[in-house]
């Protein structure tokens, strides 16, 4: 992409009268295919990852923010490497990526104490056998919490597992979902004290529900699991999870009506055991909204943005609650105006509102864009961030 189309790069809210042309900040000259992004806050720094497509391979890239993004620094050099997810603790920064071997996909771990400007090398993880996919992460009271999606042979299960050590050993695996059961996606999140909550579709008569188990006490034993959403022969996927205050918890995810797939959430006031009606956030316009990204503050805010077909080309969507769920603000869409936008990530902003990550197409290659929304209808700031 040359300097004059990067100053070119203008934010479209969908909700504006008219858009807005905001210079961007350029932290990266090199080109690339991008792969989703992982983020975690920590303090009030921001650490962003994805993957980069670089002569022929892959390199997970990482950088801090938000005043002044810092320049992106290697992770891992593997081919391919696409699936990781990353989390903060009070003394450190905390990724899990899914690395392709001879022997399949298997998760690394790597760690940064200094606020993501340095990581460690990643580490294999013994977790067992079978493709280790889509990892989740998440920490609690001393401990970092994983979820994947483990595929042994044709099985395709919600596997477990914590560490109580900074990451240097790992418990056993244990298995959440049901035996034998097809597991598309997980998700998961953590409420104090001690309650680490996670959710999975699982093929149940004939259609993917979303699941719910929970741990209240740091994950030793785990209640039996419930099912959130009920419409039989109906699919649900994508599913994510995220803590209001009061031990109230909110799921998003993406169902499918009969004709387009739309963004759904659900709240539980009793910390999961019990669940309301399905809400539609997303626009019912016959167009698809599908992955769906959740982020909640301590204040009782929840924000869920989501890929939005709605235009040609997608952009993001993206909705708020002041009130745990209860009630939700407007959609808003934006983008940054170059092409499809998808694969959302979102965090709160510890100056209200949202960080807003999204990968975006730009000419021929796909690349990370940032954006924080929210706090201020006039305040909207976005930043090409590769």
């Amino acid at each position: 992409m040359s300097g004059n189309m990067r100053l070119a790069v203008f934010l479209i809210t969908m909700t504006a009268s008219a858009a807005s042309a905001v210079p961007p900040v350029q932290l990266d000259s090199l080109g690339g295919d991008c792969a989703p992004i992982a983020a975690a806050p920590q303090g009030t720094a921001i650490t962003a990852a994805w993957g980069r497509s670089d002569s022929g391979a892959t390199t997970l890239i990482a950088r801090q923010g938000p005043a002044a993004w810092l320049s992106p620094i290697t992770i891992s050099s593997s081919a391919l490497s696409w699936y990781y997810a990353m989390c903060s603790s009070p003394v450190g920064l905390y990724m899990v990526i899914s690395n392709p071997t001879p022997n399949g996909w298997h998760l690394c771990f790597t760690k940064s104490t200094d606020g993501g400007v340095a990581w460690s090398s990643p580490v294999a993880m013994p977790l067992g056998v079978g493709n280790e996919l889509l990892p989740k992460i998440t920490y609690l009271d001393g401990a970092i919490c994983l979820v994947w999606v483990n595929q042994n042979g044709t099985n395709y299960e919600c596997a477990f597992t914590k560490s109580t050590d900074d990451g240097v050993n790992w418990s056993a695996p244990i298995r959440l979902s049901g035996f034998g059961a097809y597991v598309e996606n997980v998700g998961i999140t953590s409420i104090a004290p001690g309650t680490v909550c996670v959710v999975w579709t699982e093929l149940t008569g004939g259609a993917n529900k979303v699941c719910f188990r929970k741990s209240t006490n740091v994950a030793g034993t785990w209640n039996t699991a419930l099912r959130v959403s009920m419409l039989d022969n109906v699919d649900d996927t994508n599913p994510v999870i995220a803590a209001a205050s009061g031990g109230k918890l909110v799921v998003a995810y993406q169902e499918f009506t009969g004709t387009v797939w739309e963004v759904m959430a659900q709240t539980s006031a009793d910390g999961g055991a019990a669940w309301g009606p399905p809400v539609i956030l997303s626009p019912v316009d016959q167009k698809d909204s599908r992955l769906p990204a959740i982020a909640a503050d301590p204040m009782n805010k929840i924000g869920i943005s989501w890929t939005d077909d709605s235009t040609s080309p997608s952009v993001i969507g993206w909705r708020a609650s002041t009130d745990g769920g209860n009630s939700w603000q407007d959609t808003k869409l934006i983008s940054a105006g170059y092409g499809s936008a998808t694969f959302p990530q979102m965090l709160p902003a510890t100056m209200g509102g949202w960080e807003l990550f999204w990968v975006e197409q730009a000419l021929s290659t796909w690349h990370p864009f940032y954006a924080r929304v929210g706090a201020d209808p006039a305040e909207v700031s976005p930043f090409e961030i590769y």
